[in-house]
């Protein structure tokens, strides 16, 4: 806001940002720096892990089920409570990576009978992201899938 000179609204962020914002100005900083210091010890103890077994990635499932239909997890929700418990049971492997600030990618290795992609999740080491690009290029000659693209559905989302 002031970088721009006027206040961010709603005209400018979707309403889960905008709420998550809100939120955020209400969490005491040292809740905050507690929060914090638990994922620097996350990341550092992931780092030990691969470290100590000589792993150079993590696989893992993307979402915990297929991909939803466009729209329903909208970023304007009615209930915000109930959006938050959504997000964190359908994308459960994805946090991990953005607090430890490892890098992370979900590559389309699979699809369902609608055509859609089944994301694989590959993490790896803090400034690896060379590494996953390099897999990503190999998977994909193994397993192209340039040209895959899902049916568009129009139909009535109830």
């Amino acid at each position: 806001g002031q970088a721009r000179g006027r206040e961010v609204g709603p005209e400018d962020l979707e309403p889960v940002t905008l709420r998550l914002a809100s939120l955020g100005r209400t969490i005491p900083a040292m809740e905050l720096a507690r929060a914090d210091y638990a994922f620097m010890e996350a990341a550092t103890t992931f780092e030990q892990f691969m470290d100590k077994g000589r792993y150079d990635v993590v696989l893992s499932p993307t979402l915990t089920r297929a991909p939803a239909p466009l729209g329903l997890l909208s970023l304007d929700p009615e209930d915000f409570d109930a959006y938050g418990e959504a997000i964190a049971a359908y994308a459960a492997h994805c946090p991990f990576w953005n607090q430890a600030g490892a890098p992370a990618m979900s590559v389309p290795l699979h699809w369902n009978e609608q055509g859609l992609p089944i994301g694989m999740m590959f993490g790896a080491r803090y400034g690896q992201e060379g590494l996953l690009f390099s897999l990503a290029g190999q998977l994909e000659q193994a397993r192209p899938w340039f040209d895959k693209r899902p049916a568009v559905w129009v139909g009535d989302m109830n």
